[in-house]
């Protein structure tokens, strides 16, 4: 946009000609064409224009020329169009701020804040540019500066949320968990706060391992957004992270009332709880039926109740889930085996084709053996 604004300055600026003009006005002709979005026709016009021409007005040259660099992504050699603006002694604050982006581009940090401060006040009223100002301070490791950027911007744009997040990402970046629990919270608390906002101070809190912040966020957000499904399931997850792998149990159950894929978590966690009982309950509510019947066997099998697992069987074969996951097939393998059915036992360790299945279906094979041999070795 601000290229834009640039260009329509200089063709306000252009002098008229007439088709019968005598001479191409090779500036006026590239001004046009880039203006247009005829990039290759404006740069060759531009290559037409004579530079020892003493009547050349020299800032519109470069400043059409760093525009259309720009618009090229030739951005090293924007930047000398820019520097000789600079040089001439014209240079618009659009100008400094069209050199910060082009020097943003090329990763040189230290032009950009450059280019930044010399267009003064006008930097502070985009919110591109505050990003931009933010991100390279932090490239520099200038981290007080980068944080101030962000809680400056976040009083000049408050309606855009994503300065406060960042805010948050950095301090925890910065290893200050608190610092980053109480701004995260006055965030949170604000007017124009979204549970979008909760999730993420949330999230970051639980990847920097500050379960017990992301529980305190998250239990006072179930109160404000009751109806959110998600914010019942991160607490789970914080729960869980935190130790509490009962509360979590419960929030997955309690998210599952909505959405049934939580069950799965819920039977999960019971499960590696030994309350096998209560993993097969939260199991009952899974209704994709892949997924419960193969944690539902696994529990089962946990319990030593073989029957059960043997019955699942021809439900697994029309699910064809055991030709995709051949840990099933071996465990319905030994559930027959545990039964005494060596039929059924042979003719599901005859279709493994898992190498590392091989080891533990020939040691399978030889406890069939010696159960024909004696069968008070099976008892």
């Amino acid at each position: 946009m601000r290229l834009v604004l640039l260009l329509c300055s200089l063709l306000c600026c252009l002098p008229a000609y007439a088709n019968d003009q005598a001479e191409v006005d090779h500036m006026a002709l590239a001004t046009v064409m880039l203006q247009d979005g005829y990039l290759k026709r404006a740069a060759a016009a531009l290559e037409q224009v004579d530079l020892t021409d003493e009547t050349l007005d020299q800032v519109r040259y470069y400043t059409v020329s760093a525009v259309l660099n720009m618009r090229l992504k030739r951005f090293e050699m924007a930047l000398k169009d820019f520097d000789k603006i600079i040089e001439l002694g014209k240079a618009s604050d659009d100008i400094h701020l069209s050199r910060a982006r082009c020097a943003y581009a090329l990763n040189q940090c230290e032009t950009v804040e450059e280019a930044l401060d010399a267009a003064g006040d006008k930097a502070w009223t985009d919110a591109d540019f505050l990003i931009i100002r933010s991100e390279c301070a932090w490239t520099l490791k200038d981290y007080d500066r980068a944080l101030h950027v962000l809680t400056r911007a976040q009083t000049l744009f408050p309606e855009q949320r994503d300065f406060g997040r960042k805010n948050i990402q950095r301090l925890i970046e910065l290893g200050l968990y608190q610092s980053a629990a109480d701004v995260g919270l006055n965030f949170v608390k604000s007017a124009d706060s979204t549970a979008d906002d909760v999730l993420f101070l949330a999230e970051a809190l639980l990847k920097a391992k500050e379960s017990k912040s992301a529980i305190r966020v998250l239990e006072k957000a179930r109160l404000t957004y009751p109806d959110d499904n998600r914010i019942k399931a991160q607490a789970a997850h914080a729960w869980l992270s935190a130790g509490y792998p009962v509360t979590a149990a419960r929030q997955f159950l309690n998210a599952s009332e909505k959405e049934e894929k939580y069950a799965r978590d819920a039977a999960e966690i019971y499960r590696e709880l030994g309350s096998d009982h209560k993993a097969l309950a939260a199991n009952g509510r899974i209704l994709e039926q892949k997924t419960k019947l193969k944690q539902r066997l696994a529990i089962l099998l946990d319990l030593e109740r073989f029957e059960a697992v043997t019955a699942l069987a021809p439900r697994l074969s029309r699910l064809e889930i055991l030709g995709q996951d051949e840990e099933l097939r071996y465990a319905l393998a030994y559930a027959y085996f545990r039964t005494r059915d060596f039929k059924k036992t042979e003719r599901h360790l005859k279709r493994l084709t898992n190498p590392s299945l091989f080891n533990r279906a020939a040691k399978l094979r030889k406890a069939m053996a010696d159960c024909r041999r004696d069968k008070t070795l099976c008892d």
